[in-house]
């Protein structure tokens, strides 16, 4: 495969995490141009057969499941570069990268596997960022993954089993399951739509105001099964976990945490919902609102504590797909299709990558964009540099065998080198390159979408100088250009004005999953060159620094370099002052560690109550496993000024999960996010590695320890820095402040009602305006069952209200900031004395009367009797 760079500096929407575009196609009820791309970890090639029978049943079950709106038409399967060649098997084209795969298959670790997942950071509807599978999926169906099926005991190995656990029917669930898990993740991955069944680590019980009990977390109610719990000594008990007859915690009023929920996998009731239990028999489509009971029609469990109520505001999954793009205002009505097999296409991964590099002009700007590009190109690239200049081509060339690269660098001179000379087709047909980088100034007549659907890249090379879209477009590209886990990963950038007399200084941090390559450049506008002083984490000054008057860089390199803070300081003899950047970059290449830490971003625009507003989100992650506890923070301008926001990953106000190394805010007051820069910090040594883990026995599946969380801290903090700039802008007249109303809140949970009738509820504060400030007072809302709010939705004016007579801890009236934790404890006897059964909900105000949406619901109820 061959890699085409022609070097304009634009604006770039990268593919890495965040920054991955899908280019699935969804016409006449097909989705074509699905990207499944197989790890280099995998190197069983049995697997590829096993992955076409998958996904030719999963289309089936996905036309079934949807009511014949949808079934998968084409897939594109991406073979790593060490398989064998095979026939049909032909070598894969521009974007075709484990960076584009909408879904990733790679090995688990032999002892511990990870989860199965979909990664998302958008609110409900919203689709996400890529499903990642294991080979156990496919290879090994007897290993349960997660969300494939809860644990229940072996066949035959308890008796209240025998009934419908015999050898074939638990066979017969892992066939069925594989096909089901596959719909169930893309339900997350296209349509945004969530687990209906708890989290790890969840109760698995709530109270039910239907039934004036506790009751399991599922989709319907006809979802059947048995409760036990599994005690420390190895004994299991039914008894302990009657959640019809009790007994409830006495403290929690909830029913015991170590009571699981097990759903029968055949003779259930009921064939909803695909984003539940989908493992079970009898489940074949996504919940609805319609209930048919006499045809085991059970319709969606609205009050149920899960992920997909609590952010799509207790709406069942199948009207959140039905009003997604891919349906909307009657799109892809329901269709007999006589043929449902998938077209598979099989492409092999390069091994040798070619970039073409297109220059502009001559200036100094872009011979330095240009030299920053060619050294962070993968080290099995080659390159064709196209450069209106001969002399400083060669130069560019010189430099690059210099400094090691592995590459091969032709320097030729562009016969057109004026942009206005640059036609789409011209463009395409300049190289056999798989990507073209163009570096110019004049970016005025490029249609930058389209040409970035046929992997032509633009980098603007910074007129006006000072600008900082070089380097936000660098930071963007190098996701495009590498492979999932390759790439220089950006510790620090900053561009400043330096005069005579004044001193920079700065540090960084080189943490201990870089032990590749450290490379500091820093580039000026003109000679001499600036001092620059570096002091590794030893105290060393470092002095191998190379200067290249031509090209006016200052560069330094060192492999495996010393863990802890750098210390960078510059100075200048200019009287004027000298413009300056500074570019810090790093790799890894420990051999069990398939990537460092890295940091992706994304802005995008969101609709809240008919109010424009811009979300920010960073993805902090090492391979798969999240990065949490972390400072990052949002650098941008507003009105002239430079303002700071910091992100959370708490599961509150832009942020849709919290734990998942994903830190998200909302930018209330910005029309744009141009040139938006994203900081990661640790400055108080709180970061650490979720490393989530499945814990697999060869033996028996276990229904206790199934998961396996642990907190890697980090032994030097952390420095990553990134640049975007999305290309939106907020409407006009949109920034009225007193219009800007506080975030929903979605993170509402219930500790339930113990004996002495205290119901704790607890939530993330949210802000004044969206998920900013401190919002003036909240409602919280309640009535006897959840039916009554649900239909009061409207009007909500209709519901009751708690007094703060009621609140035995907390303030309805003295909220706490935005990002922290709210606990109130409310008296039940004095909202109603006879009443045993409460739903609440919680909207926010802000000072202007501006009120929040409704928050999810709760529910609270009294003991078993």
């Amino acid at each position: 495969m061959y890699t085409t760079i022609f070097l304009f500096l634009l604006l770039l929407n990268c593919c890495d995490s965040l920054y991955r575009q899908s280019n699935i196609v969804f016409q006449s009820n097909g989705y074509s141009n699905v990207l499944l791309a197989i790890h280099d970890s995998v190197t069983d090639e049995t697997i590829l057969d096993k992955i076409k029978d998958a996904f030719t049943k999963a289309s089936t079950t996905l036309h079934t499941a949807t009511k014949k709106r949808a079934y998968f038409k084409e897939i594109v399967i991406l073979v790593p570069n060490s398989w064998k060649d095979g026939p049909g098997i032909t070598p894969a084209a521009a974007g075709q990268t484990l960076q584009y795969a909408d879904i990733i298959v790679s090995a688990p670790l032999p002892t511990h596997r990870n989860f199965p997942y979909t990664r998302s950071y958008a609110a409900c509807g919203h689709s996400g960022i890529h499903i990642q599978m294991l080979t156990d999926v496919f290879l090994h169906p007897s290993k349960p993954p997660v969300k494939l099926s809860p644990g229940y005991p072996k066949p035959n190995t308890d008796t209240m089993y025998n009934s419908w656990s015999t050898k074939l029917q638990y066979q017969f669930v892992y066939i069925q399951r594989k096909k089901k898990f596959i719909v169930h993740e893309w339900g997350t991955f296209r349509w945004g739509v969530f687990n209906e069944y708890p989290n790890p680590g969840e109760n698995e019980f709530y109270y039910s105001t239907m039934f004036g009990r506790a009751d399991p977390i599922r989709c319907c109610i006809g979802l059947l099964g048995r409760a036990m719990a599994r005690f420390p000594n190895g004994s299991m008990s039914v008894s302990a976990c009657n959640f019809v007859k009790g007994p409830l915690d006495p403290i929690t009023g909830l029913v015991d945490q170590r009571c699981k929920y097990i759903p029968y996998p055949y003779h259930n009731r009921g064939f909803e919902s695909m984003m539940d239990h989908q493992w079970i028999k009898e489940i074949t489509h996504f919940c609805d609102d319609h209930t048919d009971y006499k045809h085991n029609k059970y319709g969606h469990n609205s009050e149920a504590p899960n992920m997909q109520n609590r952010l799509c505001g207790h709406r069942s999954t199948m009207t959140v797909i039905e009003g997604t793009e891919d349906f909307r205002n009657g799109l892809n009505q329901p269709q007999s299709i006589s043929n449902l097999v998938p077209t598979f296409k099989i492409v092999k991964a390069a091994r040798t990558k070619r970039a073409s590099i297109y220059l502009d002009d001559d200036t100094l700007r872009s011979n330095q964009l240009a030299d920053h590009v060619i050294s962070m190109l993968p080290s099995n690239t080659l390159v064709l540099l196209r450069h209106p200049n001969k002399h400083t081509g060669h130069h560019l060339t010189k430099r690059a065998v210099k400094y090691g690269d592995q590459k091969i660098i032709l320097s030729k001179g562009a016969k057109h080198n004026t942009l206005s000379a640059l036609t789409m087709k011209s463009l395409k047909t300049t190289s056999s390159a798989d990507h073209m980088i163009v570096i110019t100034c004049n970016n005025t007549t490029i249609n930058n979408q389209h040409l970035r659907k046929s992997n032509i890249y633009f980098v603007e090379n910074g007129c006006p100088e000072r600008s900082n879209k070089p380097y936000t477009s660098l930071h963007e590209l190098t996701h495009f250009i590498h492979d999932y886990e390759q790439g220089p990963v950006y510790l620090y950038h900053q561009d400043f004005s330096l005069k005579e007399d004044r001193i920079f200084q700065d540090s960084f941090i080189v943490d201990e999953y870089l032990t590749g390559v450290l490379s500091i450049r820093v580039s000026y506008d003109t000679n001499p060159a600036p001092q620059l002083k570096l002091r590794d984490p030893t105290g060393k000054i470092r002095n191998a620094i190379d200067v290249d008057g031509k090209l006016n860089v200052l560069h330094f390199t060192v492999d495996s370099p010393e863990k802890g803070k750098w210390v960078i300081t510059v100075s200048t003899t200019h009287l004027t002052g000298q413009n300056i950047n500074i570019n810090v970059a790093a790799s890894s290449n420990i051999a069990n560690i398939r990537q460092p830490i890295t940091l992706s971003a994304k802005a995008v625009q969101q609709t809240y109550q008919d109010v424009h507003r811009i979300a920010v989100f960073a993805d902090v992650r090492l391979g798969h496993h999240p990065v949490v506890g972390l400072k990052v923070t949002a650098i941008s301008q507003l009105d002239g000024r430079v303002y700071k926001t910091d992100l959370y990953d708490n599961g509150s106000g832009a942020d849709i999960q919290t734990g998942d190394g994903i830190y998200s805010r909302f930018l209330p007051y910005h029309k744009n996010a141009n040139g938006l820069k994203i900081q990661v910090s640790d400055p108080f040594g709180n970061g650490h590695i979720l490393n989530n883990s499945l814990v697999h026995n060869e033996d028996e599946i276990d229904l206790e320890e199934r998961y396996e969380s642990i907190k890697m801290p980090l032994k030097h903090g952390i420095s990553r820095e990134t640049m975007i700039s999305p290309d939106i802008s907020i409407p006009a007249g949109n920034i009225n402040r007193t219009r800007i109303p506080p975030a929903r809140i979605h993170d509402l949970k219930s500790r339930g009602m113990n004996n002495d009738n205290l119901i704790t509820l607890t939530f993330t504060a949210t802000g004044n305006d969206l998920d900013h400030g401190r919002v003036n007072h909240y409602e919280i809302l309640y009535a006897h069952t959840s039916q009554e709010i649900f239909s009061s939705r409207q009007s909500l004016d209709s519901l009751k209200r708690v007094p703060q007579s009621a609140v035995m801890i907390g303030s309805l009236n003295l909220p706490r900031s935005s990002g922290q934790q709210e606990v109130f404890r409310i008296n039940a006897t004095r909202l109603a004395p006879n009443q045993n059964s409460f739903a609440f909900v919680i909207v926010p105000v802000d000072g202007e009367g501006n009120k929040g949406d409704m928050s999810n619901l709760v529910t609270a109820g009294s003991r078993i009797h």
